[in-house]
């Protein structure tokens, strides 16, 4: 008993402190992290090769080893005894993207250059609906798709706040509208926001992250990489070093790595620059 109270206070102490690259491993055990792609426990994923020489918290709490696991300094102190990647509910843009990782099923497929558009308006169409995502070979996601869904279930929400109507957004089901050409022909989600007066955007290079609370967590964000690639995602939070500097990006957000839905993290140093979009 007096091991496990002392091993607890030992956890929330070291959660609490301000950084996210520490490496813990329960007394029980001599833990070490995969050297491959790790899979963390809220499903983010950290390829080795872009973060090079991160320490991960490793957990043990029932005598096997469990996923390693990254803090956000943002996340720090919120739920110190899990040591887990938190979501801040108490902001319009946390509670945003604490719906979105409750309503979306974890993986589900990726697709992209074979994606099945016929599909995709089925499973929009039973999302409406029911509020269900489709989850089959044949109904397999990609980013712009997954973030597209992600708007329509905040737009069900406008609808009841008088914001939308249900004839609007039942016309997006179709693909034909606004929603769908800027999100996936134009990338600019902040043009969205913007043009149905429903938020603002912002446009940050990578040495302006962050700039003003910006991104911040729920945020709708089209990612350009210095090699020309671009993702469409929901954003989580940055993650920082000791010393304070932004080495990462958090989000969620349909990936290959993930086989559809789930929550990632990429270097910084592989970003060109954000189009942000953020929801009144």
């Amino acid at each position: 008993m007096k091991i496990f109270l002392l091993l607890t206070i030992y956890l929330i102490f070291n959660c609490s402190l301000a950084s996210e690259q520490l490496l813990f491993c329960s007394p029980s055990q001599n833990c070490a992290c995969p050297e491959k792609t790790m899979e963390l426990k809220a499903n983010y994923y950290l390829d080795q090769e872009d973060f090079p020489g991160t320490l991960i918290r490793c957990h043990d709490f029932s005598g096997s080893f469990q996923n390693p696991l990254i803090l956000s300094p943002a996340c720090l102190g919120n739920s110190p005894a899990a040591c887990d990647p938190c979501v801040d509910t108490s902001t319009p843009g946390g509670k945003y993207y604490s719906q979105v990782l409750k309503n979306f099923p974890k993986g589900c497929g990726y697709a992209w250059k074979k994606f099945n558009t016929p599909a995709f308006k089925e499973t929009v169409k039973e999302f409406l609906k029911s509020g269900k995502v489709l989850c089959s070979k044949r109904h397999q996601s990609m980013c712009t798709s997954a973030t597209f869904l992600a708007f329509l279930m905040k737009a069900k929400e406008l609808v009841k706040e008088r914001k939308l109507t249900l004839e609007q957004v039942e016309q997006w089901a179709d693909l034909k509208g606004p929603v769908w050409t800027i999100l996936n022909a134009q990338a600019r989600p902040d043009l969205l926001l913007q043009e149905m007066n429903l938020g603002e955007g912002r446009t940050l290079r990578q040495k302006e992250i962050p700039t003003d609370n910006w991104p911040g967590q729920g945020d709708l964000v089209q990612i350009w990489r210095k090699d020309r690639s671009g993702h469409s995602v929901v954003f989580s939070n940055l993650l920082k070093s000791p010393d304070g500097k932004v080495v990462g990006l958090c989000y969620w957000a349909s990936n290959k790595s993930t086989n559809g839905y789930g929550e990632k993290c990429e270097p910084i140093e592989k970003v060109d620059r954000l189009i942000a979009a953020r929801f009144k």
